[in-house]
């Protein structure tokens, strides 16, 4: 038990964990393909996402889709094309990265805010660091992840998350 203790204290160990965990849950939908519902309109039959070449991308942004406006996603496929063509596999992986890098920011955000509330005289240093880390850990795996993840129309949900915790 002192390992983990002193293993959780070391941010690198616990980065690697985190991200490493996120991608283990999910590593099964890398097998998925494309599904009936939306990912055909928003990916197989999209035209949009088929280059990235600066009219194109300006293409995305000034389009404006009945009921939706989320020219990021699009671009976002607009890369997975890129490199993947029509292949989910590359769509899935990229899901999981954003979702396990996202994992990892909530990770390094309460990292640098738990220890400010401890500041207040609330939290004490190692706890702070397990609230960080378990916290991080519970979101990299929860059930409640699994269609912005698996689901690649669920993408602009793991991509809000990510740029979320990033930016913050």
């Amino acid at each position: 038990m002192i390992i983990l203790h002193n293993l959780i204290d070391r941010n690198f160990f616990s980065v690697v964990l985190i991200f490493c965990v996120a991608c283990a849950v999910y590593i099964n939908s890398l097998n998925n393909q494309f599904t009936n519902w939306d990912d055909t309109n928003l990916i197989a039959n999209n035209e949009l996402i088929r280059s990235l070449d600066v009219k194109n991308i300006k293409k995305i942004f000034d389009f404006h889709a009945p009921g939706t406006y989320q020219p990021v996603r699009v671009l976002s496929y607009a890369i997975d094309y890129y490199f993947w063509k029509l292949n989910p596999f590359g769509y899935h992986a990229h899901s999981i990265f954003l979702h396990a890098f996202a994992s990892v920011f909530l990770y390094l955000l309460l990292s640098h805010i738990i220890p400010l509330i401890r500041g207040m005289g609330k939290i004490e240093d190692k706890t702070a660091k397990y609230v960080a880390f378990f916290t991080a850990l519970v979101f990299a795996v929860h059930p409640l992840s699994v269609e912005a993840v698996a689901w690649l129309s669920g993408r602009k949900y793991v991509l809000l998350s990510f740029f979320s915790f990033f930016s913050l």
